[in-house]
Formats: C-alpha cells, sequence, structure tokens
C-alpha cells in the first residue's frame, strides 16, 4: 500500500516501481525502523553526550547520527577509508567532518563541494613504524585487488588482460606476484581464474587475504592498483605504488587525487606496465605522508558547543586541529 501511494505521488518513484528498483522496500523498511528504535533505546537508556559516526553511508550507523543529531547532541562523523566519493551527494548531517589527511580535506572540499567550514582535519594517531628492508631484500611486487566483482565488472576479461601482463613483469623484475585480496574478494574465486588465465604458471603466484601484516610491507618492492585506500598505506611505507587508472571508475576521482598529491605514479594503459622498471627510477611517488592525528584533547573539545563552534567559524583553527 505505502508503495504504492509513493508510486501514485512522485513520477521518480512510480518509474522506480516500474524498473523493479523497489522490490523489497516493504521489508528493508522493516529493517530500518527496527534500527532506528534500537538506537532510540540506547539514546534513552544511556547517558549519551554525543555521537562521532565513522560510516554515515551506511544506514545501521546513520540513524545513530541522525537521531543523536535530532535530539539536539554534539555530532562528528568521519570516513573509514581514504576518501568518500558519497561525499558528493548526501548533506554533512554531523556538526563536523573529520578528514584524516590533507589530501582527504581537499578532496571533500573541492571534488565534493563540502563546505570547508565543516571540514576538520585530523584523523586517528596513526603509528609511525616503517617496516624497512633492503631495496634487494625485497621479493614481490603485489597487486591489490578491489572488488570488482562485488561492483558488478566483467572480472574475468579485466583479469585474462591483467594477470599475464603482471606475470611477464614479475619475471622480469625477478620478483614474486602476490594478489592481497580486497575484503569482498574470494582466494578460492581468485586461484580459479589463475588457473584458467595463466594455466602452469599459476602455482607461482602467491595470493594473501585478510588484514596486511609487517611482513607484506617488509616484501613489497612495488605495489599496483587502481583506487584501493592500500595507495596511502603503500606511501607511508615508502613502497613506489602504481595506478592503473584506465581501470577506475567515471565518478570517484580517487585515483586522479592519489597522483594528485603523489601518493602513486599513474598508468594510463594495460602496455604501460612494462614501463615500470624504468618508472622506478624515473618517476617516484613524492607524497610524504605527516603526522595530522587528532590531539585527545581537541578532539574531545569537538563536541562541546563552544568549542566546536569557533571551529565551524574559524577555517585556522579548523585546520589546526592536526598536531
Amino acid at each position: 500500500m505505502l508503495k504504492k501511494r509513493l508510486a501514485e505521488s512522485d513520477q521518480l518513484i512510480n518509474v522506480a516501481e516500474h524498473c523493479g528498483v523497489l522490490q523489497g522496500l516493504s521489508s528493508t523498511l522493516r529493517r530500518l525502523l527496527r534500527i532506528r528504535d534500537a538506537w532510540s533505546n540506547v539514546l534513552d537508556c544511556e547517558n549519551v553526550s554525543g555521537c562521532f559516526c565513522a560510516d554515515d553511508t551506511n544506514p545501521s550507523t546513520r540513524i545513530a547520527l541522525l537521531l543523536a543529531k535530532g535530539r539536539g547532541l554534539p555530532t562528528v562523523a568521519c570516513h573509514h577509508g581514504a576518501l568518500d566519493c558519497w561525499m558528493a551527494l548526501k548533506d554533512v548531517s554531523a556538526d563536523l567532518y573529520l578528514a584524516k589527511s590533507e589530501m582527504e580535506r581537499d578532496y571533500l572540499i573541492n571534488m565534493c563541494g563540502v563546505s570547508r567550514y565543516k571540514v576538520a582535519l585530523g584523523g586517528p594517531v596513526a603509528s609511525n613504524v616503517i617496516h624497512r628492508t633492503g631495496a634487494n631484500e625485497k621479493s614481490w611486487m603485489v597487486f591489490f585487488t578491489e572488488a570488482y566483482e562485488a561492483s558488478g565488472w566483467r572480472s574475468d576479461e579485466l583479469y585474462g588482460d591483467l594477470l599475464p601482463r603482471l606475470q611477464l613483469l614479475a619475471e622480469r623484475c625477478s620478483l614474486k606476484l602476490v594478489l592481497k585480496l580486497h575484503p569482498f574478494d574470494s582466494i578460492r574465486d581468485h586461484r580459479r581464474k589463475l588457473k584458467r588465465i595463466l594455466k602452469s604458471e599459476a602455482r607461482n603466484i602467491e595470493i594473501i587475504a585478510g588484514s596486511a601484516t609487517a611482513d607484506l610491507w617488509r616484501n613489497t618492492k612495488f605495489a599496483l592498483t587502481c583506487e584501493s585506500s592500500t595507495v596511502l598505506e603503500c606511501a607511508a611505507q615508502a613502497i613506489p605504488v602504481f595506478l592503473c587508472t584506465w581501470l577506475r571508475d567515471c565518478y570517484s576521482g580517487y585515483s586522479e587525487q592519489y597522483a594528485k598529491f603523489g601518493a602513486g605514479v599513474p598508468l594510463q594503459s594495460p602496455e604501460q606496465i612494462a614501463d615500470i622498471p624504468e618508472l622506478l627510477t624515473t618517476r617516484q611517488a613524492s607524497y610524504a605522508p605527516v603526522e595530522e592525528g587528532i590531539k585527545p584533547e581537541t578532539f574531545r573539545g569537538l563536541f562541546n558547543p563552544p568549542i566546536k563552534d569557533q571551529l565551524m567559524r574559524n577555517e585556522p583553527a579548523v585546520a589546526a586541529c592536526a598536531t
């Protein structure tokens, strides 16, 4: 009944209904209402003085942010990845949005159109540990995969073109090719792809899943990816990383932002993979991560209305959130 009334009231919703986009709307609404009620119960029963949300795109956590905001509680949000293109499409529901780096701050303001007075610079205090290994001791060439299957990409064609080039480069550089999988990727599925595409050479390729380890950083001589947040992790470990920009999407601008700040070296076509040995000597990435961790006392101050208001009025103070 609700779906019918919505379709009758709005032409866009009517088109969505006829295209099947609203299929399952009733069950989705019931689930979201249960989440809303659960968060309302938390706010009613607990002494909540503010809300900090690290994913305001996910409805399960965004609902908590909206409820807290509606009750007049101080709210701060951030994104768990390096960059978030959805900020161009959604309202900043929190009082302040934390950018973890100057790269992210620039992206939010200049790419997503977020008001500079809503963005505070300051991420978590990062580890300063760099896993140093002599260049001659590093034996891996790592390709960080992305969620191609989950995103509906034609992954068989993608890997059919990419894997032979990567394997050839690894042999040329006397390195082991390692695939570090995105959390949405499957080891079994990628092993099947390797056997189908590379035949007997597939056994020489290692596949790693799970969190990045110290061994990964110690052994990686250089890496390739496209838009993964691992670009910044590589830069933090002084590992050269090459951006396969022909695999980028058409809307986020992540690889362009990485290249703009010198976090990675852009490759414009698959053929340029063969140029990496020369690029390693002529076009090193120049991004130098700085400690932009927010001071604990400053973070607490973001939930204090007088300090928060000062930050929102004073852009230099916003940038000064970082140590």
